[in-house]
């Protein structure tokens, strides 16, 4: 929004690895989303470790690891937010990178312990297979406390991401990038259009979702893994058809 606002502004946004945000996005949506970027005056470089920064009169010196220098007037900083989940090392509770792993229930491996919103991953998931999403964290206390209470939980048990990156909405649910190719099947839109959409399967099991640029028919999708519906082969031959 601010970027829109102001044409003009010059904007340099550093990149750890070889492609914009490569832990959620496959390499054709990342490069989509780097055009988009590119077109709005956003410079990216890549493969980018900060060694240090300089605060000077009226702007910052950015110095990076292989010795290049950059000027700017400003700086923002994005880190990835993790939560603190230190006091449970040594318990019985199993935890992930990002989070306590939970079955469905949001039950942990230990059956005396719940947990919910940015704490909690799915049993099953490996990295970068799912976001912490802030957004439905009180969806997910509420049915935590539901599940601990032994009553049934209330609307659906999966999480969406939504956010615009300019004009271009984005939506996703469950999951987005699998890291094991074996497992899961992708059915993505063709390349040439400007919309991009992705439909990940596991056995006829529709598991997750990307929607970006045109978000019709997700309302679909997501009543479809909320269902853990199993396809029938006559319709995941219909759904590459669509897409």
């Amino acid at each position: 929004r601010l970027l829109s606002s102001y044409p003009r502004l010059k904007v340099r946004y550093l990149i750890r690895k070889d492609r914009l945000w490569a832990e959620f996005f496959d390499k054709r949506l990342s490069g989509i989303i780097e055009g988009i970027f590119k077109n709005n005056n956003i410079e990216l470089i890549y493969k980018s470790e900060v060694y240090g920064i300089i605060k000077n009169r009226g702007n910052f010196s950015i110095v990076l690891k292989n010795k290049k220098e950059l000027t700017t007037d400003s700086i923002g900083i994005f880190e990835p937010l993790l939560p603190n989940l230190g006091f449970l090392e040594g318990t019985n509770v199993k935890i992930g990178d990002k989070g306590v792993f939970i079955d469905e229930n949001y039950m942990t491996s230990d059956k005396n312990i719940y947990a919910a919103g940015d704490a909690a991953l799915r049993y099953g998931e490996r990295d970068f297979c799912f976001v912490n999403s802030w957004q439905s964290a009180w969806q997910d206390g509420r049915n935590a406390a539901f599940s601990m209470a032994g009553k049934p939980i209330i609307g659906k048990n999966t999480r969406i991401i939504s956010f615009r990156i300019f004009d271009k909405p984005y939506l996703s649910i469950g999951y987005t990038n699998p890291a094991s190719s074996k497992e899961y099947e992708d059915i993505i839109s063709p390349e040439g259009i400007e919309a991009y959409k992705k439909i990940t399967l596991s056995k006829n099991l529709v598991r997750g979702a990307v929607f970006f640029g045109d978000v019709r028919n997700f309302a679909k999708i997501e009543e479809l893994i909320s269902k853990k519906a199993r396809l029938k082969s006559d319709e995941v031959k219909l759904l590459r058809k669509i897409f």
